[in-house]
């Protein structure tokens, strides 16, 4: 009688832990798939200063431009890969620090801090889909930088991560302190440019 009642709060915890993270995933996927037509306008704002470009140039005209080039399918450039960086980080994370919190760390002033290592960790190790993700916004449109030379043409999400994968490329940008190119250069006008035309076209 004594090891059911010791089990029972357990067996109660888990339960609980299973229908928070499942609400959980459900409101994450619903506010991405809502706020994903407004990534996209603001990745390519961004994306557009690689060119000089002023295609995107306000919310409104950016929605304009987005329908009339691509349709609504435009607005939703890149939700899968996003999608599922955000929600495998949710879980990893939450699991994590259910574990901990139950298990091995009883001092509930330390939960907090086991919550924002677990999101650090789990965001580390999906930060690869949020490079594809934004990867595909730009992909195969009018922008300098998501147009050969600067960017390959890819066929669908997985094809960028295949291709990002063989040029070492799908944690670039993950460092705060450092960039790197993986690929020979050569000084055109005292100026590095890179010359390895399997940086920057996939092979077919």
């Amino acid at each position: 009688m004594s090891n059911e009642h010791t089990l029972a709060p357990f067996s109660f915890r888990r339960a609980k832990f299973a229908r928070t993270l499942t609400n959980d995933i459900a409101a994450q996927a619903a506010a991405i798939i809502a706020s994903q037509p407004f990534n996209v306008i603001a990745v390519r704002m961004m994306a557009q200063f690689v060119g000089a470009e002023k295609i995107y140039s306000g919310v409104l005209s950016s929605i304009g431009h987005i329908y009339h080039e691509e349709g609504l399918l435009g607005f939703f450039s890149g939700l899968m890969p996003r999608l599922l960086g955000e929600l495998v980080a949710l879980v990893i994370s939450s699991t994590i620090t259910y574990f901990i919190n139950s298990y091995i760390i009883s001092d509930r002033e330390l939960h907090t801090y086991t919550m924002a290592t677990s999101r650090f960790f789990a965001s580390a190790i999906t930060y690869p889909f949020h490079v594809v993700a934004n990867c595909m916004i730009v992909n195969n449109t009018k922008l300098l930088a998501g147009s050969p030379p600067h960017m390959a043409l890819y066929e669908s999400w997985t094809d960028c991560w295949s291709h990002l994968s063989r040029t070492n490329q799908l944690k670039r940008g993950s460092s705060m302190l450092w960039r790197y190119y993986t690929g020979p250069q050569v000084v055109i006008q005292g100026r590095a440019m890179p010359v390895n035309t399997d940086s920057f076209f996939k092979q077919l």
